[in-house]
């Protein structure tokens, strides 16, 4: 009966493993397939950012053309300068969708160094203070005089990612950003 019991045993774990090796071959099929597919997605933003830079940059000439033939006509001017200004937020979510594309392939170097956060503060507030304002919203900005080793180009990135949302999707009161020390690191929140 022992024996019996051991080549019942025995016999259970060779399904058992022949189980385990089954859906461990069907996650390696589907772990290669998310790749395939992210790759493609990276691929795909790479190309489409490229491709749809070449029209905007067009519109930004054509814009500059039309400023340079308005000096009499402010009110067409200021339609043009809004175009102009439109076309630049435009140039700057296509490169920070292609700079998020190249973090997903791997593509970005990262150069960290120290700087001030307030480096990075004052470039928020002369670039989102205008539309808080218009939403009717106070952008309040702290702690910029703690001084961080990161990359200054992601970390800006990151908090125009976060801030821009945070304008978009507040309805009334504020956007508070601030820089914490918390331990031996800053957080910035």
């Amino acid at each position: 009966q022992a024996l019996q019991r051991v080549i019942e045993l025995k016999l259970r774990a060779d399904d058992l493993l022949d189980q385990l090796r089954v859906e461990k071959g069907i996650a390696e099929a589907a772990r290669q397939e998310a790749e395939v597919a992210n790759r493609a997605k990276t691929q795909f933003f790479t190309a489409a950012s490229h491709d749809l830079r070449q029209p905007l940059h067009a519109m930004g000439l054509f814009a500059e053309a039309l400023r340079q033939r308005t000096h009499e006509q402010p009110e067409v001017a200021n339609l043009v300068n809004s175009i102009n200004a439109s076309v630049d937020a435009l140039e700057g979510l296509f490169s920070e969708l292609l700079d998020i594309t190249r973090i997903d392939a791997g593509g970005v170097e990262v150069r960290p160094q120290s700087f001030e956060v307030a480096d990075i503060l004052r470039k928020l507030r002369l670039h989102f203070e205008p539309t808080a304002f218009e939403k009717g919203l106070a952008l309040t900005l702290r702690g910029g005089h703690r001084v961080v080793h990161a990359d200054p180009l992601l970390v800006e990135r990151i908090l125009r990612n976060l801030v821009s949302n945070a304008i978009r999707y507040t309805n009334d009161g504020g956007v508070l950003v601030g820089a914490r020390v918390r331990g031996d690191k800053v957080l910035v929140q």
